[in-house]
């Protein structure tokens, strides 16, 4: 015959206790959501439209770094490349 399975239940949290959660969660998110715009300079809040891309060796090192860029810059700088390695294919 089966044992039965014992279930436990956790206990309710308090909502000074949710509060507190929520609290620490937004100064968390307030804290790392503001970003400088690697192109123009700019300041901006929230997640970064898009990032640059730049790649330099050391040695046999290679690094990469993708900087953060704001609403305005991001598609500018791509719009530009794509225009480029267009005007370079035909060539």
């Amino acid at each position: 015959m089966a044992t039965p399975v014992e279930t436990k239940r956790r206990p309710k949290p308090q909502s000074s206790d949710v509060l507190r959660n929520v609290a620490a969660v937004t100064r968390h998110a307030a804290t790392e959501s503001s970003y400088t715009c690697d192109s123009c300079g700019g300041a901006f809040a929230g997640r970064p439209a898009s990032a640059g891309l730049y790649v330099w060796t050391r040695g046999d090192e290679v690094r990469y770094e993708e900087p953060p860029l704001c609403e305005a810059c991001g598609p500018k700088l791509a719009l530009g490349a794509l225009l480029s390695w267009a005007a370079d294919f035909e060539e």
